[in-house]
């Protein structure tokens, strides 16, 4: 596994307020703006933290089975960074992504139509303590670009920017393919039962016909959770199959 946590080559104490995208870092020894190219036979997995201020490069590796990403970072500079390191991690099969990655890959918003296709990946899991917005355009490119995805793991709590309550009109548009062919389980971990969430688990079970298994993790102070499980048990579901269920 390559594992580059606050190392001091990719990051530093210093504000990322400070945007330092080239160049050298204040801090002794802290390059940024450099490139670290990685040689690897047997390369198996990937796993970065950081603010993803060099470029990386896989060489010469075996194709990823699983890779990791926690970049906290909103800089232009770091979302095209960002983008050419998703081009190399196109055979992964297991995603492990923070929600902040998604709010950096959209930053770049041009580059979203040239997201690679994940062509094996058959597990996303998004956690974090920051909540996710279902409604990202990095999260849901990230959908559409992964056809083979079987298994949507979300460790987060979700929230919707798009969602209107009233005219309760958002929906996945256009569906990502893997939902109408490959999608068997959601696990949604740290459910809190907001109106933001329900929506979300509506217009999930009503655009995945081939779903076998939604799972609920309810938050543990949540007063109501068997009326709320109750609840949704009843929500519409595109598949006759699907079954509600407790983690």
């Amino acid at each position: 596994m390559i594992v580059d946590r606050r190392d001091p080559i990719v990051d530093s104490d210093d504000d990322e307020s400070n945007n330092q995208d080239q160049g050298v870092d204040s801090h002794a020894g802290e390059m940024t703006g450099c490139q670290i190219m990685i040689l690897g036979a047997n390369l198996h997995s990937f796993n970065y933290v950081g603010y993803l201020r060099t470029d990386f490069f896989l060489c010469n590796s075996s194709p990823l089975v699983y890779a990791s990403l926690y970049v906290y970072s909103t800089s232009r500079g770091a979302s095209y960074r960002a983008h050419k390191l998703l081009q190399k991690l196109t055979s992964m099969k297991l995603l492990i992504i923070h929600p902040a990655t998604f709010e950096l890959v959209k930053c770049a918003e041009e580059l979203l139509p040239h997201i690679p296709t994940f062509q094996n990946l058959n597990h996303l899991l998004i956690m974090g303590d920051d909540v996710l917005d279902f409604a990202c355009k990095g999260l849901l490119s990230i959908l559409q670009n992964s056809p083979q995805l079987n298994h949507l793991e979300i460790r987060s709590p979700i929230t919707l920017s798009a969602y209107d309550e009233e005219q309760d009109n958002w929906t996945l548009e256009p569906i990502p393919p893997s939902f109408s062919t490959h999608l068997k389980t959601i696990d949604l971990w740290r459910f809190l039962g907001s109106d933001d969430e329900l929506h979300v688990v509506k217009v999930l079970l009503r655009t995945a016909p081939v779903l076998e298994k939604m799972r609920f993790k309810f938050f543990a102070l949540f007063m109501n959770q068997i009326e709320l499980y109750e609840g949704i048990k009843k929500f519409p579901k595109a598949s006759p199959n699907c079954e509600i269920g407790l983690l």
